[in-house]
């Protein structure tokens, strides 16, 4: 017999619960050494499903108690999984959401919908003035598509699409620099300043990624300089 030949010690470790007891930890072990929180979960539900196998299989009666607890464990881990996931993902966004998010590239797009949320958008259908020179500013705005025309004294430039305006006052609580009007047909993204002040506030890693945004947007603008009369294209 099996037992006879290999010994009944081992065949006692070799049993299923036993082996399903070290792989749970094993799992755990490795979930915990795991820097991606995506990969950690993923891992640590592993080890809770050989946990319930574990718990199923150890006595003659499965111990109930601890398999309902461990479910609810994993079904709390796949739902945590799954908003990871979400907030990872382009899931569910629109195909003019997406064109829009292209624009945001620094952001994830769970961070992206957050602020979206929060963000008024529109088409222009006639000239329409974003920002007074020397007038305080308490919006911040995003041109997705046509243009706007900035004056600065006797100096004229349209600036088109994928820029920001109004960042600098954003960031500085300055007024405004130059008087921006957009143009018929230009859509224009809009936030109120406190609002995604707050929502930075709360959230690093979307503060630093709008304000990567901005520096960004600054440089293009400076190459740009104020020629008269000149047109800045994004690349």
């Amino acid at each position: 017999m099996l037992s006879e030949f290999l010994g009944a010690d081992l065949i006692a470790q070799l049993t299923p619960p036993r082996v399903y007891v070290h792989l749970a930890l094993l799992f755990y072990v490795l979930g915990f050494l795991t820097r991606d929180e995506l990969i950690l979960r993923a891992q640590v539900l592993a080890g809770t499903l050989f946990y319930i196998l574990y718990y199923y299989f150890i006595s003659d009666l499965p111990l109930w108690e601890a398999i309902w607890g461990s479910l609810a464990i994993a079904a709390a881990n796949i739902y945590s999984s799954y908003i990871i996931i979400y907030e990872r993902s382009t899931f569910g966004m629109t195909t003019s959401e997406r064109a829009l998010f292209a624009n945001f590239h620094t952001l994830r797009p769970g961070h992206f919908r957050r602020i979206m949320k929060k963000a008024t958008r529109w088409r222009v259908e006639k000239d329409t003035e974003l920002l007074t020179r020397d007038v305080a500013v308490d919006k911040l705005y995003f041109v997705h598509s046509g243009e706007v025309e900035i004056r600065r004294g006797a100096k004229v430039a349209t600036l088109e699409q994928g820029h920001f305006l109004g960042e600098l006052a954003f960031l500085k609580g300055t007024p405004a620099s130059a008087t921006v009007t957009a143009k018929p047909g230009a859509e224009v993204i809009m936030w109120d300043q406190a609002t995604l002040k707050t929502i930075m506030d709360k959230s690093p890693t979307i503060s630093n990624a709008i304000l990567a945004l901005f520096n960004e947007d600054l440089a293009t603008k400076l190459l740009a300089s104020w020629p008269e009369d000149k047109v800045v294209k994004t690349a």
